[in-house]
């Protein structure tokens, strides 16, 4: 499709080596009620939430030479089983797990020529509360935990920050760009909501934004839909967007490099 010409191009002229979806969410609950054994309390499905963490993680990896596939890479075992490193604008440097998303193929495949594709993977820390369950959960050999909840109004603080960073070869500073939508700036839009919702409904909006526009016709991915115009409709339900220049802490890069399996 024409709005995909150029992106691969673009990529590999500019040695991207890979491209992390980073997402931490540091929303918090007023109480520690919510810490309790036998129990998880997210800020989205946590059943859904919860089945992600026991599929197997695999994502597209990086390649060099002449080949029209993409490379897969799978880890042994669940994705909960498995930290990876991220980053993201508020708190730096963290730990989150490498959760299978369709989107880490579909942003591959864009960006793939014949002679080289990056690493794609997404990496998400959820809220301390869903942290918290994740860990007794796994002390109980990933039983499903009997009370699950979603948190919305008992939530008082903290921020969802979800975007993509962008590593080249060493020595070049990484490139991340997103949204940190707090709690307090999402119920401007929503009371009974919290920032990671609508973070994923300012997304429909924007692309439900175009479809009436444009009256399309098929099955498009959001790789397939024109960046502006859509963001151009939802972020003002998005909070800050901003791009940032950053380095990682060189043992976390290290790991992450090699974890990929890129130079």
């Amino acid at each position: 499709m024409p709005l995909r010409q150029g992106w691969a191009t673009l990529a590999e002229a500019l040695d991207v080596r890979a491209v992390i979806i980073s997402e931490r969410d540091t929303q918090r609950p007023d109480s520690g009620h919510y810490l309790a054994p036998n129990e998880i309390w997210n800020t989205w499905s946590p059943e859904s939430f919860f089945q992600e963490l026991a599929e197997v993680p695999n994502y597209p990896s990086a390649r060099k030479g002449n080949s029209k596939r993409l490379q897969i890479s799978e880890l042994e075992g669940s994705a909960a089983k498995w930290l990876f490193p991220a980053w993201e604008p508020i708190n730096g440097d963290f730990l989150g797990y490498p959760v299978p998303h369709f989107e880490t193929y579909t942003i591959a495949d864009l960006l793939t020529t014949p002679n080289s594709s990056p690493a794609v993977i997404f990496v998400y820390q959820p809220c301390p509360t869903a942290c918290y369950g994740v860990l007794d959960a796994a002390g109980k050999n990933w039983k499903f935990p009997e009370k699950t909840g979603l948190l919305t109004n008992e939530i008082v603080s903290g921020t969802d920050s979800v975007g993509i960073f962008i590593m080249r070869k060493r020595g070049i500073p990484c490139i991340w760009y997103g949204s940190e939508l707090s709690i307090h700036e999402a119920r401007k839009f929503s009371h009974e909501s919290n920032a990671t919702e609508v973070q994923v409904a300012a997304g429909i909006y924007g692309a439900l934004a175009w479809m009436m526009a444009e009256s399309p016709k098929g099955i498009f991915t959001p790789e397939d839909l024109p960046y502006d115009f859509v963001l151009s409709k939802a972020k003002t339900f998005l909070g800050v967007m901003r791009e940032y220049k950053f380095n990682l802490d060189p043992n976390q890069e290290n790991t992450l490099r090699n974890a990929l399996r890129i130079e």
